[in-house]
Order: structure tokens, then sequence, then C-alpha cells
């Protein structure tokens, strides 16, 4: 499973800091290699919605793990999802992140260590502190 991030301005300032943007490739922020999975500070911040988000989480973990002991079954779906060629959808889904794992230290550390390259390239308006952003515990 993956971390989930609070604030929606705060998730786009950190996708492209993750590389996830061109703009952040472009400007020659590392890459972490880190994905996210987000919910609104709304949604985070609800204790009522902690089982739903918990429940996503685990689908989402449970669907990778499926994807990952079933490649060319998830490589047909994938297919069918996107109309590529199978040899396409082959190579495009034995590239894909399926495992999810909880957010650890060393993941924020590593995404702060890029946040903060990126405020002092003027990529990003403000620092962001990644830690306070980050849910953990959930899922």
């Amino acid at each position: 499973m993956t971390a989930f991030h609070s604030d929606r301005r705060r998730i786009l300032q950190t996708l492209a800091v993750c590389g996830m943007a061109p703009a952040a490739a472009w400007l020659g922020a590392a890459d972490t290699g880190l994905g996210f999975i987000t919910a609104s500070g709304a949604a985070a911040a609800d204790q009522a919605k902690r089982p739903a988000l918990t429940d996503a989480l685990q689908r989402f973990q449970r669907a990778g793990a499926w994807a990952t002991g079933h490649p060319e079954a998830y490589a047909r779906v994938y297919a069918t999802l996107t109309r590529l060629p199978i040899e396409a959808a082959r190579v495009v889904t034995v590239r894909s992140a399926l495992r999810q794992r909880p957010v650890s230290a060393a993941d924020i550390a590593a995404l702060q260590q890029v946040a903060d390259q990126a405020f002092e390239q003027q990529m990003l308006p403000a620092k962001v502190d990644v830690r306070a952003i980050t849910l953990q515990g959930v899922g």
C-alpha cells in the first residue's frame, strides 16, 4: 500500500517533485521512483472515512497481487481496456508498479530531499513538508 496525501495543491506539487510531471524531469529534479495514492484533505481528515480508505487500499493491493501473479491475463485485460495490441500491453504491464506497501520513513525522507531540491530550483513556490502531508497508518 502507499500513502495518502491530504491536500490537493500539495498533491500536485508532490507529484511534480516525484518526477511524475514532465516539468520535474525537464528541470532536473531527482526522481525517487515512488508513486502515491492520494485522497482529498477532507477525506483524510474524516475519521468516519478511514474504513473506506483502508478498504480501497486493500483492494488496490489485492488487484496488484493478482496482476503480478497472472501477468498474461493482466496484459489481456489491459489490452482490452486501452485498445492496445497485446504485444504493447505486455510491455506496459510488465513495467507496471503493481506491488503496494505502506509509506515508510525512508520514503518520506527521499521525497523530502526531492521537494527541497525542487524548491531550491524554484520549481515549487513554497517549501513542502512531506511528512505533514502524508497520512500514515491507513490500510
